[in-house]
This record gives C-alpha cells, sequence and structure tokens, in this order.
C-alpha cells in the first residue's frame, strides 16, 4: 500500500479499513525536492481529471494556473490585485490553462482567413490549397507541445465501452443532420474558404485529399472540443474555468457556447445542433474524450461522402 510501511498484515489490510494519518509539508520555492515529488501518492483531484501532488499544490496550482509555474530562487511578495469583473473579457487575465486551448484555435482561424482571401490560381507562385497543410504544422504543433497540460485528454478519461458506442452514435447522427438541414434559411453566408482538391481535368487530388480529411478528422475535433467545449462553454460559468466541474456547467454557459460555435458555421442549425450533442455529451459523462470522438466520427465520415458524392461545398 502507498505510502504505509512493510508490516506483515493481515490479508485483508486495505485503504477501506485503514485509518491513515500522514504528516507531509507544503513544498515552496526553497524546498522543492522532484524526487520526492514523484514518489507522492496525496493527490488533489482537479475537476478536469488531473491529480495534483499535494506538497506541491499551493506551489503551482493554488491560484487556479495551469500548472507552468516554475520554483524561484526565493518567494517574492505579490501586490494583491483586485478580482477581474465576471462580466468583462479581459485577454490579460486569462490563465495559462486558457492561453493553452486558445492559441491553437486562433492559429487555425487565422490559417482559414489566409486560405479565404488566397489567389485560385498560382499567382503566390504555388497551389495555394496546400495553405490547409499549415494546420498540420502550426495547429498541430501547439496541440503537441502542450498535451501533457491537457488534463482533461489524460488516459483516464477516456472512454469506457459503452460512453464509446454512444459517442460514436451521436457523431453519426450529427453527420446525418448536417447534410440534411440546407435549406438556404438554415444558412447564414458562404464558406470563406472553398476547398475543391480536383485538377483542371476534374481528376481527384489524393495527396490534398489526405491532408484536408486528416486534418479534419484527427485535428480539429480536438483543437475545437478544448476550445469551444473545454474552455469557453465553463468559462462562461466562471473565468477561472479549470475550476468548473464540466458535468456541473450551467445551461445558460452551453447556450452561450453554442451560440458563438454557431457564429463560425454557414449552416447555423446544424452547428447548432452538433454544439449542442458535443456539449450534451461533456455534461453527461464529464469527458470530453467523448465530445472530441463524436466530433471526429462527424467530420471524418462526412470528408468521405463529400469525396464519394463530389459536394465539395461541404469542405
Amino acid at each position: 500500500m502507498c505510502c504505509l510501511p512493510q508490516i506483515a498484515a493481515p490479508a485483508g489490510l486495505g485503504y477501506r479499513n485503514v485509518f491513515r494519518v500522514l504528516i507531509v509539508q507544503f513544498m515552496d520555492a526553497l524546498s522543492l525536492d522532484i524526487r520526492a515529488l514523484k514518489k507522492s501518492c496525496i493527490h488533489m483531484a482537479r475537476p478536469d481529471g488531473r491529480l495534483i501532488p499535494f506538497e506541491s499544490y499551493n506551489l503551482f496550482y493554488r491560484d487556479g494556473g495551469g500548472g507552468g509555474g516554475r520554483a524561484a530562487r526565493a518567494p517574492r511578495p505579490r501586490r494583491p490585485r483586485p478580482p477581474p469583473h465576471p462580466d468583462r473579457f479581459d485577454a490579460m487575465n486569462l490563465s495559462r490553462a486558457a492561453w493553452q486551448r486558445v492559441l491553437p484555435f486562433a492559429v487555425f482561424m487565422g490559417l482559414l482567413a489566409l486560405r479565404g482571401v488566397a489567389p485560385q490560381d498560382d499567382r503566390w507562385g504555388f497551389d495555394t490549397r496546400w495553405l490547409y497543410g499549415l494546420n498540420l504544422l502550426l495547429v498541430g504543433g501547439l496541440l503537441a507541445w502542450h498535451w501533457r497540460d491537457y488534463g482533461e485528454l489524460v488516459r483516464q478519461n477516456w472512454p469506457g465501452a459503452m460512453e464509446l458506442l454512444v459517442a460514436v452514435a451521436v457523431g453519426l447522427v450529427v453527420f446525418g443532420l448536417w447534410i440534411t438541414l440546407t435549406a438556404p434559411w438554415m444558412q447564414i453566408g458562404q464558406a470563406t474558404a472553398a476547398f475543391v482538391p480536383v485538377d483542371a481535368q476534374g481528376r481527384l487530388l489524393w495527396p490534398l485529399i489526405a491532408v484536408r480529411w486528416l486534418g479534419a478528422t484527427l485535428l480539429v475535433p480536438v483543437m475545437e472540443e478544448l476550445f469551444w467545449r473545454s474552455f469557453l462553454m465553463r468559462w462562461f460559468d466562471q473565468p477561472q474555468f479549470e475550476r468548473v466541474d464540466p458535468q456541473g456547467a450551467t445551461l445558460k454557459a452551453v447556450a452561450l457556447s453554442t451560440f458563438v460555435f454557431v457564429l463560425a458555421h454557414p449552416l447555423w442549425l446544424a452547428a447548432a445542433v452538433a454544439g449542442l450533442a458535443y456539449a450534451a455529451l461533456y455534461r453527461w459523462r464529464g469527458k470530453l474524450w467523448m465530445a472530441v470522438i463524436a466530433h471526429a466520427v462527424t467530420n471524418g465520415v462526412l470528408g468521405a461522402w463529400v469525396v464519394h458524392s463530389g459536394r465539395w461545398e461541404f469542405w
């Protein structure tokens, strides 16, 4: 048993029938001991699923940060700051954990805008459709760099068999509705960067298709769910969003985050259904992976259907 001495004890002795009294110290900037910290068996459970060592909780996590603090040579007194107004978005008050979820999405949207203004011919000296590949490099690179800080995506939060089936089913239902809810009144504007991976003779360009499909199926669901559901939905409830249990997110937060999600998609009604479905999965079990998987199924099946049918307007 963790933290208990090696003694001869009855076979039934375990955590359920032992009262433990453990005396440990909070580590500060001068007493930080990585070796001892790695052996810690007392943890503080965070709403996003991470387990924080008890000894380092005050040093790195007490103020709601994402865990990126560093031990300084000596502690410095902090000047007290007034708490941010809950109704005012101040970018400087975003935590490190928030920026880790906002930046990949911001880079993705910037690349989307760039593709929207890029010429369809070779005036830039290359096929501008390959700009989509930058998503795999830049957005994928940011996600990979911060991956260990995404507590909601740790292995312990992977859905069980039944939860996985539900997520796949929801993804398929959303796909069916996405290609059905296309009446003119169900649309707002047009796609800013149409993607048509065919050559002048109408032949499919499979390398472009592969890049687009991989990005839409593997990259976009992770990036968007980290932003729309993990960050924004919970941020509407509390600026220190890491403290909000996903299963306790209010309906107001779900509605507001879904409304903003809708504004980013031309098919507003389909986007509303998708946003609500993914948010419902996250609130139901508190596992972001369920929303990510459903989103990936929707995008993956949609991509295959687009290539098969030639309905490029959906890409």
